[in-house]
């Protein structure tokens, strides 16, 4: 089997459609990993046009551990612009519910697996917190 050497990154994020631009370690210990969605034709939720890239926003989430170490996904979020002039719709931030949910603190997988190991495998939540 051969793997595009410039894909491991991602493969290790195990994220589909996402870009790593940095994995550092920071002062808290923590693992940060810095992703980018890949995705380049947007269109317009509203008219359906196709948007355009505006800026981008950071966004910290909790993530699973990697490595043995605590990871700290920080996303950078386009803000993406509607061109028609006569579009109510404005700017929007992409969303992207395989990462995280809306407005979330931890990652989908990372939510997923708290809520594992609380109800399946009877951890107390600040067991599973720390």
């Amino acid at each position: 089997m051969s793997l595009d050497r410039m894909r491991w990154p991602e493969l290790l994020v195990g994220l589909e459609r996402v870009r790593v631009f940095e994995v550092a370690r920071g002062g808290d210990g923590r693992l940060h990993v810095v992703i980018e969605t890949t995705d380049e034709l947007v269109a317009c939720r509203s008219c359906g046009v196709r948007a355009e890239a505006k800026d981008r926003d950071l966004v910290a989430f909790a993530d699973l551990p990697s490595f043995g170490s605590p990871v700290r996904l920080v996303w950078s979020k386009r803000r993406w612009a509607c061109v028609e002039p006569a579009c109510p719709q404005g700017t929007w931030t992409e969303q992207r519910p395989d990462i995280a949910p809306v407005r979330a603190m931890l990652t989908t997988r990372a939510g997923l697996w708290a809520t594992r190991e609380v109800g399946a495998e009877v951890h107390t939540v600040a067991y599973v917190a720390r």
